[in-house]
């Protein structure tokens, strides 16, 4: 739906939370079932963050993600982006 608003020339990005870090939180194959199924409907990059279950990376160091982001990218072709806390 999204494409169909902005059109094809428009680089739609989504910020998909790939792990809570908690029992019954997201699991990052389901962040990596997520990001395939955006990116064959018009997802032109994904930006992983962490769940949906509020931030965890207190004391981590700067870019923890990444490995996660290194998970989904083996899976998409699309860019991949990463966040993650410096604290």
């Amino acid at each position: 739906e999204v494409r169909r608003c902005v059109g094809p020339k428009f680089p739609v990005f989504v910020r998909l939370g790939a792990l809570d870090e908690m029992p019954g939180g997201l699991e990052l194959e389901d962040a990596c079932k997520a990001a395939v199924r955006l990116t064959e409907n018009s997802a032109d990059l994904i930006d992983v963050s962490g769940g949906l279950q509020g931030p965890r990376g207190v004391g981590k160091d700067p870019g923890y993600f990444v490995p996660h982001a290194g998970a989904i990218k083996a899976r998409i072709k699309v860019p991949v982006i990463v966040t993650g806390a410096c604290v």
